[in-house]
């Protein structure tokens, strides 16, 4: 998984990438969950048609602690198969408020 970012309080995160070691032919699901935090897509689906890489976002919700945040990842895997290890904990920090001009605005 790629670092997260700080990710600060009233923006939702860039997109996140999940990746995994190989390829399969069949469903993998992985669902995140964090106290305070919407994550999108809920769940995370890897598709044999679409690759072995996946994104995500973070929206931090009202009641999000400011400071390190871990999400926590629930993974079932399709058909029976427990190829893959579990997912680690993820860690990130939610700021109350970006840098000077660490936002970035763009038309396109």
């Amino acid at each position: 998984m790629d670092s997260i970012p700080n990710v600060p309080q009233g923006t939702m995160s860039n997109e996140i990438a999940v990746q995994l070691e190989l390829a399969v032919s069949y469903k993998i699901t992985l669902t995140p969950e964090a106290e305070g935090f919407e994550f999108d897509p809920t769940p995370v689906v890897f598709d044999p048609s679409k690759g072995a890489i996946q994104t995500f976002k973070i929206k931090p919700l009202s009641n999000a602690k400011i400071g390190l945040n871990k999400i926590s990842w629930t993974k079932v895997e399709d058909g029976g198969n427990n190829k893959f290890s579990e997912i680690a904990d993820s860690y990130f920090t939610l700021v109350a408020t970006p840098k000077f001009k660490e936002l970035k605005c763009t038309v396109g």
